[in-house]
């Protein structure tokens, strides 16, 4: 009898967490699909946290096409030309969609040097994995993705952990501040190339 009460319980508890899962992830689609074009959101690591590395996840809907996202993306040699702070990005090597990439960044005192392996699995996503470089973190992914008619919302994740001495409450600011910028930047590009006008800046940082 016993038994049998605890596997109901057992039963009971399972469902309910499913229903939780649902629900918490019907609002956050939700969420998402709310966002208006030029409404960028930034999701980070709380700073006094003591733990390494840093997590930043950026989300930004754009009004144009996810090729024309996609190609200001991996046009690497003319990268410096548009994203602040990046002082060179220049392709090393390519064997098949793997390219090597080398860039560099220069943040108030920090520089920031890399050496990506980035890997392309069109026309969604872009994995990238640091190989070389003054950082001990550098690994994320772009997230390519059609959005509305016509439009795009393109996602940056990216763990980060110096290979230097630097407060970890600096390099959250820094991020928090630049890595935003490169998106806008990117997505700027590519509403330029399209030959759209570019939609009003919101960003809204979460915490």
């Amino acid at each position: 009898m016993t038994v049998h009460i605890l596997q109901n319980i057992l039963r009971a508890s399972f469902i309910l967490l499913i229903i939780v899962f649902i629900c918490r992830w019907e609002g956050y689609a939700t969420s998402l699909t709310k966002l208006e074009y030029g409404q960028l959101t930034v999701e980070a690591s709380a700073p006094e946290t003591e733990k390494w590395p840093l997590h930043v996840k950026i989300v930004l809907p754009i009004k144009a096409e996810t090729e024309a996202v996609w190609k200001v993306l991996t046009e690497y040699d003319q990268m410096k030309e548009f994203v602040p702070h990046m002082t060179k990005c220049r392709v090393i090597e390519q064997q098949g969609n793997t390219f090597n990439v080398e860039q560099v960044y220069k943040h108030l005192l920090i520089s920031m040097k890399l050496l990506l392996s980035i890997k392309h699995n069109h026309p969604n996503r872009i994995d990238f994995h640091l190989v070389g470089g003054n950082m001990k973190v550098y690994d994320g992914h772009w997230s390519i993705e059609p959005y509305n008619p016509g439009g795009t919302l393109l996602s940056l994740e990216v763990d980060v952990q110096p290979g230097f001495f630097a407060p970890r409450g600096i390099v959250s600011w820094i991020l928090k501040k630049e890595l935003p910028e490169g998106v806008m930047a990117v997505a700027e590009k590519a509403i330029k190339d399209s030959g759209k006008t570019p939609s009003p800046k919101k960003e809204e940082k979460i915490p």
